[in-house]
């Protein structure tokens, strides 16, 4: 089974490897798609870093790449597992977790902090898992 975990990353304290990387060791014996693990770090620092100086042209670009490469996985896999933080303002896993509908992908959501925390869209479009270990 290829999973794909959807989550922030720009915005999370850790980057977003780190329940990412928990759960994957769990997941022995399936292909975990990891936004995480591939040239986006390198890409996510040229685009923060043209932002800041104000190349939106080269940050565009950038964000461009991880964007298709990411989209790419989550069409390629066979259900999607996303660890929303509001706090860290996930807009790309929002849209992630749009498409994967729109797609039909199975999709499991968790709340950090559980599930009374959760963006009331969210709740009304998914069920929301409240027990994940990590």
């Amino acid at each position: 089974m290829r999973i794909y975990t959807c989550g922030s990353i720009d915005r999370a304290k850790d980057g977003g490897i780190g329940w990412r990387r928990a759960l994957t060791s769990r997941l022995a014996g399936h292909t975990v798609l990891d936004p995480t693990a591939k040239e986006s770090q390198v890409l996510a620092a040229v685009a923060k870093a043209s932002l800041a100086l104000g190349d939106v042209g080269n940050a565009r670009t950038a964000m461009e790449k991880i964007r298709s490469d990411d989209l790419a996985m989550l069409a390629s896999c066979d259900v999607v597992f996303a660890l929303i933080n509001p706090e860290d303002r996930p807009c790309g896993s929002y849209f992630e977790l749009a498409y994967a509908r729109a797609l039909g992908k199975p999709t499991f959501v968790t709340v950090a902090g559980g599930v009374t925390r959760c963006p009331l869209w969210l709740l009304a479009e998914f069920e929301i898992v409240d027990d994940w270990p990590f």
